[in-house]
């Protein structure tokens, strides 16, 4: 397997298999390597020092992962695995979860970005070399990516439209719903329903515990920095209204509809 680390950063010029089609050259704060195109050549990132991975990501930052994800050839594609705590976000607006399937590089640039502890940003620079006409046509053929869409059942859906809907309405600076206006609003869209405060925090727990488990963060107090306040279902409503189309504007209906 063909890798070298490359001082400075600088990309060699010449010579294989840095020029070749397919080869894969990653940099960071901490330095760049360069890999050739080989079946099952593998760069490791993270927070581990050098050899331990290729690259090293993050050093001092605990909230990045020691191996956070390895890029694999194979089957003529380099392929992002996440094997991190924390998601992967991918320049273009998507975001890979160690839950998720492996995610296929193009040709040219990507960039990978991690939000560590403080809204630290740890940017990897990734360049595929370029591929003749031909493998841009294959590469045109695979699924498009779409946002990810959380499950919430019908209950967990009206409670956090309530509490999201001025994320929902496009206000510029989105907070919560206070829990008392919430229970003050779904007991007149749904008399008989019993709601309060402990019931609506009770399906928000469901809904943060199920998300944490897929890998997302900063929904509850060890993950965040103090004073929490209502940061937390800040958090959980901008995972579901900006980071994912779980919710969109035209759930506001439903504060609309369920009275009649």
């Amino acid at each position: 397997m063909a890798i070298a680390r490359i001082d400075g950063g600088d990309i060699p010029r010449r010579g294989k298999p840095w020029t070749s089609p397919g080869a894969l050259i990653v940099r960071a704060l901490t330095g760049a390597v360069a890999a050739g195109p080989d079946e099952g050549a593998r760069l490791r990132f993270g927070r581990f020092p050098v050899p331990k991975v290729e690259i090293c990501l993050g050093e001092d930052d605990i909230r990045v992962s020691r191996t956070h994800g390895v890029l694999e050839h194979r089957e003529g594609w380099w392929w992002l695995h996440n094997t991190g705590s924390l998601p992967i976000q991918i320049s273009g607006g998507h975001r890979i979860c160690a839950a998720d399937e492996p995610v296929p590089l193009g040709p040219g640039y990507t960039t990978l970005l991690i939000t560590g502890t403080n809204d630290r940003k740890h940017v990897l620079e990734l360049r595929v070399n370029d591929y003749d006409n031909a493998r841009r046509a294959l590469l045109s053929e695979f699924r498009t990516m779409t946002p990810r869409i959380w499950p919430l059942n019908d209950e967990q859906r009206l409670v956090l439209v309530v509490l999201g809907q001025r994320y929902l309405s496009g206000e510029p600076h989105p907070r919560p719903l206070t829990r008392k206006g919430a229970v003050e609003q779904l007991n007149e869209l749904r008399p008989g329903g019993k709601w309060d405060v402990k019931r609506i925090d009770r399906v928000v727990e469901r809904v943060r515990n199920e998300l944490r488990r897929n890998g997302v963060e900063g929904l509850f107090t060890d993950e965040v920095d103090a004073p929490v306040g209502n940061l937390l279902t800040h958090n959980l409503l901008t995972e579901l209204t900006v980071t994912t189309e779980t919710l969109k504007r035209t759930d506001l209906a439903l504060l609309d509809d369920i009275a009649a």
